[in-house]
C-alpha cells in the first residue's frame, strides 16, 4: 500500500500488508475504483481472487472484502461472493445500517450482486442484477449511493460496437439494488473502464476512459482520452 498526504502529487513508500491475501490463492488483484468507509469508520476495499496463477486458469475467480478498523494501518480478509456465480472485478456501496451491497463483473456475461449485513465479514448468496441485461463482455462499472435521496447510480459500458466495448450508460436504482432501469446514454462512443462520485453540488461525477477509432484486434485497448462529465440527477 501506499498512501498520499498532498491529493496525490506525492506518495510514500510502498508498505506489506500480510493479512490482505491468503497465500494458498494462485493470484489476487484489487479492484476499483474505489474504497468505502462505513458509518462505523471501517475501511472496505473489494478484491478477487483466484486459486490457480492466472496463467494456468484464469476464469476461477471470486469476489471478496478486505477491510480496516484503523484506518488503513492493518487489513483482513472479509467475506467472499459465494452461490453460483463466478465474478472478479467489482464495487461496494453503503446502504447504510452496516449494510453494503457489491455489484460485480460477472464471467458468465451478467452483473452479479450480493448483500453483506455486518460490513463485509459475510456475504449472503450472489445473484444476478435484476434490469441490466448482458453485460458486454463482463464489462467494467462503477457504483454509488447519493447521500440526499439513497439512490444507487451505475456506468458501464453497455453496448458493443464493431466487436468492442462501447455506449458509456447510466444505470438508476430506487430499490436498494434490487432492480435496476436505464437511466441515459452518456457516450455512444468506444469506452471502458469509469469512476463514479457525487459531487458537492449533488451532481455525479463521472470520469471514464474513451478512444477515438476501433482497434485491431479489437481486444488492443488504446486509450486515447480521459473524459469527466458531470451528470444532473
Amino acid at each position: 500500500m501506499k498512501y498520499s498526504d498532498d491529493d496525490g502529487v506525492t506518495w510514500s513508500k510502498a508498505r506489506h500488508l500480510p493479512g490482505a491475501s491468503d497465500p494458498s490463492w494462485g493470484y489476487v488483484a484489487l479492484t476499483g475504483p474505489a474504497v468505502v468507509q462505513m458509518a462505523s469508520g471501517r475501511l472496505v476495499a473489494m478484491s478477487f481472487q483466484n486459486p490457480f496463477p492466472h496463467w494456468v486458469i484464469d476464469h476461477i475467480t471470486h469476489s471478496h472484502a478486505i477491510y480496516s478498523d484503523d484506518l488503513g494501518e492493518t487489513w483482513q480478509i472479509g467475506g467472499s461472493l459465494n452461490g453460483d456465480y463466478l465474478s472478479n472485478e467489482c464495487q461496494a456501496v453503503d446502504l447504510g445500517n452496516n449494510t453494503l451491497l457489491v455489484n460485480a463483473r460477472g464471467l458468465d456475461k451478467q452483473r452479479v450482486q450480493a448483500l453483506s449485513r455486518d460490513g463485509g465479514l459475510t456475504f449472503e448468496p450472489s445473484f444476478l442484477a435484476e434490469g441490466l441485461g448482458a453485460d458486454k463482455d463482463g464489462s467494467p462499472a462503477s457504483i454509488v449511493r447519493h447521500p440526499t435521496t439513497g439512490f444507487l447510480y451505475l456506468s458501464r459500458p453497455a453496448a458493443y460496437i464493431n466487436h468492442q466495448l462501447g455506449n458509456m450508460t447510466l444505470h438508476e436504482s430506487r430499490d436498494g439494488g434490487r432492480t435496476w432501469t436505464l437511466a441515459r446514454v452518456i457516450d455512444q462512443g468506444y469506452v471502458s473502464y469509469s469512476a463514479l462520485s457525487v459531487l458537492d453540488n449533488g451532481d455525479l461525477g463521472l470520469l471514464y476512459q474513451r478512444r477515438a477509432n476501433a482497434t485491431t484486434p479489437p481486444d488492443i485497448l488504446p486509450i486515447d482520452q480521459i473524459v469527466f462529465e458531470s451528470i444532473s440527477v
